[in-house]
Protein backbone atom coordinates (compact mmCIF):
# COMPACT_ATOMS: atom_id res chain seq x y z
CA UNK A 1 0.00 0.00 0.00
CA UNK A 2 1.39 3.50 -0.94
CA UNK A 3 1.83 5.98 2.09
CA UNK A 4 -0.19 8.48 1.00
CA UNK A 5 -3.00 6.04 0.82
CA UNK A 6 -1.95 4.48 4.47
CA UNK A 7 -1.85 8.00 6.11
CA UNK A 8 -5.33 8.75 4.82
CA UNK A 9 -6.76 5.40 6.18
CA UNK A 10 -4.96 6.07 9.23
CA UNK A 11 -6.83 10.24 9.55
CA UNK A 12 -9.72 8.52 8.78
CA UNK A 13 -9.87 5.56 11.50
CA UNK A 14 -8.99 8.27 13.93
CA UNK A 15 -11.39 10.78 13.04
CA UNK A 16 -14.24 7.83 13.04
CA UNK A 17 -12.11 6.11 16.39
CA UNK A 18 -12.05 2.90 14.49
CA UNK A 19 -9.01 0.43 13.68
CA UNK A 20 -7.17 1.09 10.17
CA UNK A 21 -8.74 -2.14 9.22
CA UNK A 22 -12.15 -1.46 10.25
CA UNK A 23 -12.54 1.85 8.03
CA UNK A 24 -10.89 -0.20 5.17
CA UNK A 25 -13.85 -3.09 5.62
CA UNK A 26 -16.55 -0.43 5.81
CA UNK A 27 -15.25 1.42 3.22
CA UNK A 28 -14.94 -2.04 0.94
CA UNK A 29 -18.50 -2.75 2.26
CA UNK A 30 -19.87 0.69 0.63
CA UNK A 31 -18.80 -0.33 -2.84
CA UNK A 32 -19.89 -3.74 -2.89
CA UNK A 33 -23.72 -2.59 -1.93
CA UNK A 34 -26.33 -2.78 -3.80
CA UNK A 35 -28.08 0.39 -5.03
CA UNK A 36 -30.79 0.50 -2.82
CA UNK A 37 -32.18 4.24 -4.79
CA UNK A 38 -32.42 2.20 -8.19
CA UNK A 39 -31.88 5.80 -9.95
CA UNK A 40 -30.03 6.22 -13.02
CA UNK A 41 -25.98 6.42 -12.50
CA UNK A 42 -26.10 10.00 -13.00
CA UNK A 43 -27.89 10.17 -9.87
CA UNK A 44 -25.83 7.74 -8.23
CA UNK A 45 -22.53 9.51 -8.88
CA UNK A 46 -23.12 12.63 -8.16
CA UNK A 47 -24.76 11.50 -4.36
CA UNK A 48 -21.08 9.48 -4.15
CA UNK A 49 -19.53 12.57 -5.07
CA UNK A 50 -21.36 14.65 -2.37
CA UNK A 51 -20.87 12.34 0.30
CA UNK A 52 -16.88 12.13 -0.25
CA UNK A 53 -17.05 15.91 -0.40
CA UNK A 54 -18.97 16.38 3.03
CA UNK A 55 -16.11 13.53 4.26
CA UNK A 56 -13.61 15.67 3.03
CA UNK A 57 -14.53 18.97 4.79
CA UNK A 58 -14.97 16.97 7.35
CA UNK A 59 -11.31 15.45 7.82
CA UNK A 60 -10.19 18.73 6.92
CA UNK A 61 -11.72 20.27 9.61
CA UNK A 62 -11.63 17.88 12.25
CA UNK A 63 -15.09 17.92 12.60
CA UNK A 64 -18.65 15.89 11.77
CA UNK A 65 -20.97 18.54 9.78
CA UNK A 66 -23.64 16.97 11.71
CA UNK A 67 -22.28 18.20 14.87
CA UNK A 68 -20.86 21.75 13.88
CA UNK A 69 -22.63 24.41 12.44
CA UNK A 70 -19.70 26.13 10.42
CA UNK A 71 -18.94 22.83 8.86
CA UNK A 72 -22.52 22.40 8.23
CA UNK A 73 -22.44 25.60 5.98
CA UNK A 74 -19.33 24.56 4.19
CA UNK A 75 -20.99 21.11 3.19
CA UNK A 76 -24.03 22.78 1.92
CA UNK A 77 -22.47 25.31 0.16
CA UNK A 78 -19.96 22.73 -1.51
CA UNK A 79 -23.20 20.95 -1.89
CA UNK A 80 -24.61 23.33 -4.04
CA UNK A 81 -22.22 24.12 -6.16
CA UNK A 82 -22.37 20.83 -7.18
CA UNK A 83 -26.16 20.65 -8.37
CA UNK A 84 -25.27 23.48 -10.15
CA UNK A 85 -22.69 21.87 -11.69
CA UNK A 86 -24.55 18.84 -12.55
CA UNK A 87 -28.07 21.01 -13.44
CA UNK A 88 -26.30 23.12 -15.59
CA UNK A 89 -26.60 21.77 -19.16
CA UNK A 90 -29.94 20.57 -18.50
CA UNK A 91 -32.52 22.28 -21.08
CA UNK A 92 -35.50 22.58 -18.62
CA UNK A 93 -32.93 23.89 -15.41
CA UNK A 94 -33.77 27.58 -15.01
CA UNK A 95 -30.86 29.86 -14.78
CA UNK A 96 -31.60 31.27 -11.37
CA UNK A 97 -29.14 29.76 -8.97
CA UNK A 98 -30.21 26.75 -7.23
CA UNK A 99 -29.42 28.36 -4.22
CA UNK A 100 -31.79 31.41 -4.82
CA UNK A 101 -34.69 29.06 -5.75
CA UNK A 102 -33.71 26.68 -2.50
CA UNK A 103 -33.97 30.28 -0.21
CA UNK A 104 -37.21 31.39 -1.77
CA UNK A 105 -38.84 27.70 -1.63
CA UNK A 106 -39.12 26.93 -5.19
CA UNK A 107 -38.48 23.24 -6.62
Amino acid sequence: MKERLRARIEKAAKFNGVSMNAEMVRRLDVTFKENVSKGDLEQEHLFRAMAAMAATIEVGRGKRWIDDFPTAQLVARAWLAMMEMALRNKPEYERTTLEERVRHGQR
